[in-house]
């Protein structure tokens, strides 16, 4: 979500992990509507919240709890490619090398 779509207030949450062991006793629904609830009750017009992709347990719950995926963050592994030389050139219009 870009900055100029945030609602005002936004309200970010960041994590909400509950113990395999209370797994399917609702204790997870129950912290996410009380979650909903406070946002609500403070103003917030909109909550998010990050997942990682190969979660798919959280993302089901997310699903069923009406949540519904932004955007996604990409990243690149950069171990094992040693130091780079130096920029150089700065023209943009070459292809990455390594």
């Amino acid at each position: 979500m870009d900055k100029e779509r945030l609602p005002s207030p936004f309200l970010p949450q960041s994590t909400l992990y509950v113990r395999a062991s209370y797994g399917g006793t609702g204790l997870a629904q129950h912290l996410m509507c009380q979650a909903q609830r406070w946002a609500a009750t403070s103003g917030a017009a909109c909550i998010q919240l990050y997942v990682t992709t190969s979660n798919e347990h959280a993302r089901a719950f997310y699903r069923k709890c009406g949540w519904q995926p932004e955007q996604e963050i990409w990243r690149l592994e950069m171990q094992g490619q040693g130091p780079m030389e130096p920029l150089g050139d700065l023209s943009f219009n070459r292809k990455c090398v390594f």
